[in-house]
């Protein structure tokens, strides 16, 4: 691959020449694309209200699992409730600190004759943007490329 046929490269895993796109593992020749874009890949927040809601019914003592003779365990008096306040509350920061730390992705989405595929996904909205105008470049017929 000559440096002059590469319009656009991120340096590691991501390639756009004028005949094909390569990602990761993945080589797409350009003539083989019939649509590509951009999708906004939506996170999954219902692992995170799960632990939330998980945490709350283990606050309210809902499954009663704190009970010193569930576990058949003798614990120092109040060391229950504390062990119960604690666990709980760890739950429910940690399905809180999920629900708001996932974000959303980003990907090159292209068409072929085996359908759509996400060919690139990345957390960086700029990054997708730099490889659809590479493609948008190439796919440009020869005579308004200027060549």
């Amino acid at each position: 691959m000559k440096q002059k046929d590469v319009l656009y490269t991120n340096g590691r895993d991501v390639a756009v020449t004028q005949l094909m796109l390569q990602s990761k593992n993945e080589k797409y020749r350009l003539t083989g694309i019939t649509n590509y874009g951009c999708a906004t890949l939506e996170p999954q927040r219902l692992p995170g209200l799960l632990f939330i809601i998980a945490g709350i019914l283990i606050l309210t003592n809902g499954f009663n699992l704190f009970n010193p003779n569930f576990f058949l365990l003798r614990f120092p008096k109040g060391a229950s409730e504390n062990l119960h306040l604690l666990i709980a509350s760890s739950i429910i920061l940690i399905g809180i600190l999920y629900t708001i730390l996932i974000q959303k992705r980003y990907a090159v989405k292209i068409q072929t004759a085996e359908g759509f595929r996400h060919a690139v996904v990345s957390s960086n909205k700029e990054h997708v943007y730099q490889i659809l105008n590479a493609i948008r470049r190439a796919k440009l017929p020869r005579a308004s490329r200027g060549i």
